[in-house]
């Protein structure tokens, strides 16, 4: 087993990353921060906005947030993760139905979505494997709570280890202990509580069942490259709001209002009306010269800024011109997050390789699985994509190219039953032949 301080140097030194990725999570589900500073955007444990103090009673402080790092994460993770299929190769049958029907099958159909949700919001995502009898169970693990040490040699993992503030479990290419951890002022002690093999190595093939998916080489999630600029978008469309609506209370009373001026200001708050029913009142407005271009300029810029620091797109961009954007512009819009996302799946690839690796351990040694070549077993990450697809029907017909009624109809949207459809639509054309004059029969033209 390897040295227990090794492991906690290496959690000590992983720190800085467990502090920042939690608080990123804690943005992503939209709690409100209980520390930040806008200068240090990375180091905020929720949303700064929603947990900005008032200035005072008298004053309006809206606190409005646009969760901008929820939509980037969703655009990756739908447009790589929602529909994943898995494909063998020369396979054993036995190793077919196990990846096919059992519960590991099921649990992974699960994984993808919330591994792809860590990696692109926090940089990185974790998986372990559980053995229970015959049968493996996979799991995710929050980012904070764990962490693969890489060999020098191959870039394997050589050992890894979840932990919380009072226990953790460690592994290594044979088996996993379980240590209490009792805090401590000066340092906290680690307790070996239990060990036993893990089940997904033996010694002529070692094997470490915790799996880290990054986002990218450097584990940066797509939602923290661009936090700074989501704060300062929530920061001006707060005060724009709240400049706006403090408007309300910017009238300045002057004379003869006829009334009390609390009881005048009071109905103004709840109204925004002055009465002035005497020849000799007056009420004047007190305006601040605001230059709506350039506000509209600038939450315009962040909200372009924010969705291309991400590699990603805004969905609003598909329906903001008169006509659909065509096939060409939606690829064109698409091309930064297609790019982001074949980085993620060669980091992916390689993850699920070794996975492969640890699960064919598990196999040959308590299901007794033939060899077999796990290179064989690959995953195929479709695109999921906000695709114009009227616009692909007219392109195609623009460039000459013939599909059938099937193909059209499915692209259309028009119908989910494409075959039915189509068999509606042969009939009505063979209706439409046989009720035809006679005259155009003669002519050369023929029901078939």
């Amino acid at each position: 087993m390897i040295g227990i301080d090794k492991v906690k140097d290496a959690i000590e030194k992983k720190g800085t990353f467990d502090v920042v990725s939690r608080g990123m999570w804690q943005r992503y589900i939209l709690e409100k921060a209980s520390r930040f500073a806008w200068d240090e955007p990375k180091r905020a444990d929720g949303v700064p906005i929603l947990a900005r103090p008032s200035v005072g009673s008298q004053i309006i402080n809206h606190k409005l947030h646009v969760p901008f790092d929820r939509t980037i994460v969703s655009n990756k993770v739908s447009y790589f993760a929602s529909n994943v299929a898995i494909s063998f190769d020369n396979i054993p049958s036995a190793v077919e139905d196990f990846y096919r029907d059992s519960r590991f099958a099921d649990d992974f159909q699960l994984l993808y979505q919330e591994l792809g949700d860590y990696c692109a919001d926090v940089g990185t995502a974790y998986a372990v494997l559980t053995k229970t009898g015959t049968s493996v169970a996979v799991t995710t693990i929050e980012p904070w709570a764990a962490l693969v040490k890489p060999s020098a040699v191959n870039g394997d993992p050589e050992w890894a280890v979840i932990y919380d503030e009072t226990t953790a479990t460690v592994y290594d290419g044979l088996d996993k202990a379980i240590y209490a951890i009792e805090p401590s002022n000066q340092q906290a002690t680690w307790s070996l509580v239990s060990s036993e093999p893990h089940g997904f190595g033996t010694r002529s093939r070692p094997g470490v069942p915790v799996v880290e998916f990054p986002n990218n080489p450097n584990r940066i999630g797509n939602a923290v490259m661009t936090i700074g600029l989501a704060d300062a978008y929530d920061i001006s469309l707060s005060d724009l709001s709240s400049e706006i609506s403090q408007t309300r209370l910017a009238y300045l009373l002057m004379k003869g209002t006829g009334a009390d001026g609390d009881e005048v200001v009071e109905t103004l708050k709840k109204t925004g009306v002055i009465i002035l029913d005497d020849a000799g009142s007056d009420a004047k407005f007190i305006t601040k010269e605001m230059n709506s271009d350039a506000v509209d300029l600038l939450q315009k810029d962040l909200r372009r800024l924010i969705y291309e620091g991400a590699s990603s797109y805004d969905p609003a961009s598909f329906s903001d011109g008169t006509t659909p954007p065509t096939a060409f512009e939606v690829q064109q819009r698409l091309s930064p997050l297609e790019n982001d996302v074949s980085t993620t799946l060669k980091m992916w690839t390689r993850a699920l390789r070794y996975m492969d690796h640890v699960i064919q351990t598990f196999l040959y040694t308590f299901i007794r699985a033939d060899e077999y070549d796990s290179t064989g077993i690959d995953r195929i990450f479709r695109r999921t994509a906000p695709l114009n697809t009227m616009g692909m029907l007219v392109e195609a017909k623009q460039a000459g190219i013939i599909l059938s009624n099937r193909t059209k109809i499915e692209l259309s949207g028009f119908q989910r039953d494409a075959e039915e459809e189509e068999a509606r639509l042969e009939a009505e054309l063979g209706t439409v032949m046989e009720e035809a004059p006679t005259e155009n029969v003669s002519k050369g033209f023929s029901p078939d």
